[in-house]
């Protein structure tokens, strides 16, 4: 259904988006900012990106360059409430849909599920919450929604006097909050949006995971180059430490990357904050991982140090499950499954397989769990 925005909403955002053809520049990344052409609801939208020193760049609209995620944006409707879904390489779907999230932490808007975030285009107020997908891998997602408002066991557990509890990563983040008020124009409070430019300023709270999401990247970020061509650059190296270096079974893992040859500060994977000392980075891994460190000093040296984790456990065969629409892979089975789901096996093939195996009978392609053959409408996490 096309929404309409109200009068006075379109007046202001008309406004901002006659400044913001003059003042937004095409390519690069833009600042996250409200429009409302090019918006698939037919009404009002956001566009740009918002930077993240942990998972580096989100985007809110995908007529962004480079943005990938295939199609989406955050939409915006008559009251201010935000729906839709922005996209990071890293973390994948962060949504703004109450009917996918779940119950947020706290009830800011006072709509519940209904609408979990909202932007007032008079007050410049944004409060409220997203939340990446991600956070309810394991228990607590069907393939279509996650089902509560806790973290997903795959994103970490404990186990306290017999009883085990979900303590990882749940997705949330924070759009303003008692650390983060909103209303701060100078864009080192929380989420703000300003009236007179169309722009989104401060920063989100994502967690441990995401950190903190600025919605106004700082022009002082450090781009990485990396490779031939790349001028006025000196070289840097460095050595990273993983700890455990391997695993039989998902564990938390401690990557550890020092630069070498320079006394620091250094800046981090992008990030305009100084650190002196190593990256040093917690994750959960229950696969082999290579996390590549983007480390840049305060002169021209630049580099990327390179951590890797092996993970060496498997899916014993007694506990082979198969879900509906999906073909198990055996010395017999032959399939060709939708190639839009690139997780898991491709295909089966006359080859014996060792392991727990199947691909999907078209139209349907794996989640990327692993554990679900989904329809082509279904979001994958």
């Amino acid at each position: 259904m096309k929404k309409n925005f109200s009068y006075v909403g379109a007046l202001i955002i008309l406004v901002v988006l006659f400044i913001a053809v003059s003042t937004f520049s095409k390519g690069a990344h833009s600042p996250v900012h409200a429009q409302t052409s090019d918006c698939a609801n037919g009404g009002a939208c956001l566009s740009g990106w918002a930077w993240s020193s942990n998972i580096g760049w989100v985007s809110f609209n995908s007529n962004n360059s480079g943005s990938g995620g295939g199609s989406y944006e955050v939409d915006i409707d008559n009251s201010g409430n935000l729906s839709g879904h922005a996209w990071s390489p890293n973390i994948g779907w962060i949504s703004f849909n109450g009917s996918e999230t779940n119950v947020p932490p706290a009830n800011d808007t006072g709509l519940g599920v209904s609408s979990i975030a909202n932007v007032s285009t008079t007050t410049g107020r944004v409060i409220g919450w997203g939340r990446a997908l991600a956070g309810c891998r394991g228990d607590n997602w069907n393939g279509i929604a996650c089902t509560k408002t806790g973290a997903g066991d795959d994103n970490g557990t404990s186990v306290v006097s017999g009883v085990v509890s979900n303590t990882g990563w749940d997705g949330w983040i924070h759009l303003s909050g008692t650390n983060n008020p909103t209303g701060d124009l100078t864009g080192n409070g929380g989420v703000t949006y300003s009236t007179a430019t169309g722009k989104f300023l401060g920063y989100a709270w994502g967690s441990d995971v995401v950190g903190w999401l600025q919605f106004t990247p700082s022009p002082t970020v450090k781009t990485i180059c990396d490779g031939d061509g790349c001028p006025n650059v000196q070289r840097l190296t460095g050595r990273c430490t993983t700890s455990p270096a391997s695993s039989a079974t998902p564990t938390d893992v401690t990557f550890t990357a020092t630069p070498d040859g320079t006394t620091g500060p250094y800046y981090y994977n992008g990030s305009s904050v100084p650190v002196n000392g190593p990256y040093i980075k917690t994750l959960h891994e229950s696969a082999s991982t290579i996390l590549d460190v983007q480390v840049a000093d305060s002169g021209t040296g630049q580099g990327i140090i390179e951590c890797t984790f092996s993970y060496t456990g498997g899916i014993p065969a007694q506990s082979c499950t198969f879900p509906n629409h999906a073909v198990k892979c055996d010395t017999t089975a032959s399939s060709t499954p939708n190639p839009s789901g690139p997780n898991g096996v491709n295909s089966c093939s006359a080859i014996p397989y060792g392991y727990c195996a199947f691909s999907c009978a078209p139209p349907y392609h794996l989640n990327t769990a692993k554990t679900l053959c989904v329809s082509s409408s279904v979001i994958e996490i």
